[in-house]
């Protein structure tokens, strides 16, 4: 028998297996799952009690006090199998059992001992898997891991490494798990909770605080977490999943803005806050694999807080926009980041990157999404360097180059 029930491999949430797993699920079998998406993960938040944990956070989530996150939402029935109930006897046929009904698995398993996950032959990883499927003709289970890369990804388990794996697991976490599907559920956009997460976001408040500790950060809080671990990263390591969530964040965003919100103009700024997450997540990895190094640090640090500043300056358009007040009913002002500076033809990108005025000077003679992608490459070029690159890259011509150069020096 072979059974192998639908799911996406490519969920917006891929870093953390508690969400990217229920997500797989959802996102193939409900129409609507993207309003669900859109309209509960959009508040960030690190969990400061077990240190470097960033999570994107839904109105649905519950923490347990291992940091082992369960996902409890309205479009998933969830059912627990004690870790005593199946053994290595009957797992597969539990799990087999499960499939036939249409049920999901998830399942904590030993990664040393199954080919093609992060810790392969590594070192003892108890990890959690989502089951999918299984194929008895060649004795194999269909199912997700995170890859070396690490990349989350649908991989075949065989039999034999599944019953290794399983055995080897000695760990409280394991068991089972089982995701039944809720039928005929129409999930509508709620703009009320848009806003409310939007504002608690802008604001860095607690979102949901009878069920997660007060003392984890939010919102835009993020970032100045991210900023001082980057500064500290010989002390403290970078974990790469921070800044990728920081990414699956701004791309929801995107899709909010542009879909849901229809604010075309701020959703093509979030897609210029996009590609900067896109560089800076690409730096997190080179940190974390090179461990780390002076040079990444000046990269990562001016661009994240250009980015904290990009992001807030968006929100606060999103609300006075939208109508929506901050918690004493006053209205939300945006104001432009100043850094009163002089510069030279020699000032370097790193040194104005952090000065709206200067961004506001490139954004009105290049094209802003370009330019982003390029900041992690350019940050140490020269002002006049930069210019010429423009120049032969994004055809800036010699009097638009002046134009620029002359209006960023006469700044003070």
């Amino acid at each position: 028998m072979k059974i192998i029930l639908p799911v996406e491999t490519d969920p917006p949430i891929k870093m953390l297996p508690g969400l990217a797993q229920p997500l797989s699920i959802i996102c193939a079998n409900y129409k609507n799952a993207d309003v669900f998406i859109v309209n509960n993960y959009l508040q960030l938040y690190i969990d400061n009690y077990a240190g470097v944990d960033t999570q994107l956070f839904n109105s649905f989530s519950k923490k347990t006090a291992n940091t082992f996150y369960l996902p409890n939402n309205p479009l998933l029935k969830i059912f627990e199998i004690e870790s005593s109930t199946p053994t290595k006897n009957d797992a597969l046929d539990t799990i087999r059992s499960e499939i036939q009904k249409g049920n999901y698995i998830f399942s904590t398993l030993n990664e040393y001992f199954i080919p093609g996950t992060c810790f392969y032959q590594t070192v003892n990883m108890f990890h959690p898997e989502l089951i999918y499927g299984f194929d008895d003709e060649t004795e194999t289970l269909f199912g997700f891991v995170y890859d070396e890369n690490p990349k989350y990804t649908a991989i075949e388990i065989s039999y034999k490494d599944f019953n290794v794996a399983f055995d080897h697991t000695g760990s409280p976490m394991d068991g089972f798990t089982i995701y039944k599907l809720k039928k005929d559920i129409d999930f509508v956009f709620d703009s009320i909770l848009c806003k409310n997460l939007l504002l608690d976001y802008l604001y860095s408040r607690n979102s949901f605080k009878k069920i997660s500790n007060s003392d984890n950060i939010y919102g835009l809080n993020i970032y100045n977490y991210l900023i001082k671990v980057t500064k500290e990263q010989k002390n403290i390591m970078i974990d790469p999943r921070d800044f990728a969530s920081l990414y699956e964040h701004i791309h929801i965003m995107c899709k909010l803005t542009k879909d849901y919100l229809k604010f075309a103009d701020l959703a093509k700024e979030y897609e210029t806050l996009l590609m900067l997450s896109i560089g800076i997540r690409t730096r997190a990895y080179q940190c974390y694999k090179f461990e780390g190094s002076d040079d990444l640090i000046r990269i990562m640090v001016p661009i994240l807080i250009k980015m904290r500043n990009i992001e807030e300056c968006i929100l606060s358009k999103i609300c006075m926009r939208s109508h929506i007040t901050s918690v004493n009913n006053s209205p939300i002002i945006c104001e432009n980041r100043v850094v009163k500076r002089c510069y030279t033809t020699e000032s370097k990108v790193v040194d104005y990157i952090e000065d709206d005025r200067v961004w506001e000077i490139f954004e009105k003679y290049l094209p802003g999404v370009s330019v982003a992608s390029q900041l992690p490459l350019i940050y140490g070029m020269s002002l006049s360097k930069f210019l010429m690159m423009a120049q032969k890259f994004y055809k800036l011509t010699d009097i638009q180059a002046k134009e620029i150069l002359q209006k960023v020096l006469e700044l003070k």
